[in-house]
């Protein structure tokens, strides 16, 4: 996934909302969100908008608390 938003360094609160687009193989994709420890919040299976090239995606993620 190509993220458009939030960018890096983004304060965030739940749920995340991740926008950007993603070339997928059947529309499925793992997206994993970590904070800036590095120690991951939120894992993921998301579906994008099917279809051939990159596909534009707008997932909420339920993370963790810091």
């Amino acid at each position: 996934m190509l993220v458009g938003s939030p960018l890096i360094g983004d304060t965030v609160r739940t749920p995340v909302r991740v926008g950007g687009s993603a070339d997928t193989f059947e529309a499925v994709f793992r997206l994993k969100v970590t904070d800036t420890t590095g120690r991951t919040t939120a894992d993921v299976c998301v579906t994008a908008t099917p279809g051939t090239g990159p596909s534009p995606t707008n997932p909420s993620v339920p993370a963790r608390a810091c």
